[in-house]
């Protein structure tokens, strides 16, 4: 793979719903995504068999993973092991980074569960 400079900006604004946007990319073994949440947004309980990392940039998100609930706020970032049931929340006005292992290919194909509850509002 080429070294390859990437602006968030650059790339299509995916909106998810009228709280929450993201703008993802794809490497050979991992994905990047950057998330622009407002209070109140939702991530739907879930699971997939990607390792997740997300790390928080401005606000405060509370995730439950496995039962466990665990807030991070800026400069904080939580692993969120694969197939590992999780769910989350926009405490605050959130900016955050997801990085995923394998790459989150259903995010491109529109088939991941923020995209399937979009779909039935």
């Amino acid at each position: 793979m080429a070294v390859e400079k990437i602006r968030f900006e650059a790339l299509p604004e995916d909106k998810i719903n009228e709280k929450m946007s993201r703008w993802v990319t794809l490497g050979h073994h991992m994905s990047v995504a950057k998330y622009a949440m407002k209070r109140g947004a939702l991530a739907p309980s879930h699971q997939h068999p990607n390792e997740q990392v997300t790390f928080i940039l401005e606000g405060r998100f509370r995730y439950t993973i496995d039962g466990k609930e665990v807030t991070i706020g800026p400069g904080e970032l939580v692993f969120i092991p694969p197939n590992a049931i999780h769910q989350g929340e926009a405490i605050e006005d959130v900016v955050c980074v997801d990085f995923s292992s394998p790459p989150r290919t259903d995010m491109q194909a529109g088939t991941d569960p923020l995209r399937k509850l979009a779909a039935k509002s």
